[in-house]
C-alpha cells in the first residue's frame, strides 16, 4: 500500500488521472442509481461498460504511456469487485445487505443462475488481458484495444441495437442476429 501510495504521488500524471476517474465515478455511480428504475434493465448493464470505455480512452496516453498504471487499476478494480461480490452474495453486515439489494437491479437471467455475479469481473479481465498482453510485447498493437473494442463498444452495441431492432433469432435461442 505504501508502495502504490509513493507510485501515484511521485507522478503529477498518475494523481490526475486518479482524480479524474474517482470524479468520473463519484458522478456517474450515483446518477446511474438515481435513474436506475427508468432504464431498461440493458441499458442498466451496459452503461458500465461504455464507463470504462470513456475511462481508459479518455487520454490517449493512457493506454500508451501510463500502461503500467493502468494494468495496477484494472487489477485493483478486479479485486475491489471480487471483494464487494463475497460480501454481496454472503450479505455480511449491513452493507453487503445493502449490496445485495442494490445490485440485483443489475443483474440479467443468466446472472441470477448462480450464486455469483461475475459480469463484470468478466468484463475487466476481457478488458485487461489484450492490455497485458500487448504491455509485454515492447511495442503498441491493435491488440492493446481489442478487448475495449469487443467488449466496450462491440458487446455493448450489439445488445442495445439486436435488443431494439433485432427481429431474426438463432435457432433455438433468445438472442437476435
Amino acid at each position: 500500500v505504501v508502495w502504490l501510495y509513493q507510485y501515484i504521488k511521485e507522478d503529477e500524471a498518475k494523481l490526475t488521472l486518479i482524480q479524474v476517474w474517482i470524479g468520473a465515478l463519484l458522478v456517474t455511480i450515483p446518477v446511474v442509481f438515481y435513474f436506475v428504475e427508468s432504464m431498461s434493465l440493458n441499458l442498466r448493464r451496459k452503461l458500465w461498460h461504455f464507463l470504462i470505455l470513456i475511462i481508459l480512452l479518455l487520454d490517449h496516453r493512457i493506454l500508451i504511456d501510463e500502461v503500467e498504471f493502468a494494468l495496477i487499476s484494472l487489477l485493483g478494480f478486479i479485486i475491489l469487485f471480487l471483494v464487494v461480490e463475497i460480501i454481496r452474495y454472503n450479505q455480511l453486515t449491513p452493507i453487503g445487505e445493502y449490496l445485495f439489494s442494490s445490485l440485483i437491479k443489475f443483474q440479467d437471467f443468466k446472472d441470477l443462475k448462480g450464486p455469483l455475479n461475475l459480469s463484470y469481473i468478466y468484463l475487466l479481465v476481457g478488458i485487461t488481458i489484450p492490455i497485458l498482453y500487448d504491455a509485454t510485447s515492447g511495442s503498441v498493437t491493435l491488440v492493446r484495444y481489442m478487448g475495449i473494442i469487443a467488449l466496450g463498444m462491440g458487446d455493448s452495441m450489439a445488445s442495445i441495437v439486436g435488443k431494439k431492432y433485432g427481429s431474426v433469432k438463432w435457432r433455438g435461442g433468445h438472442k437476435s442476429v
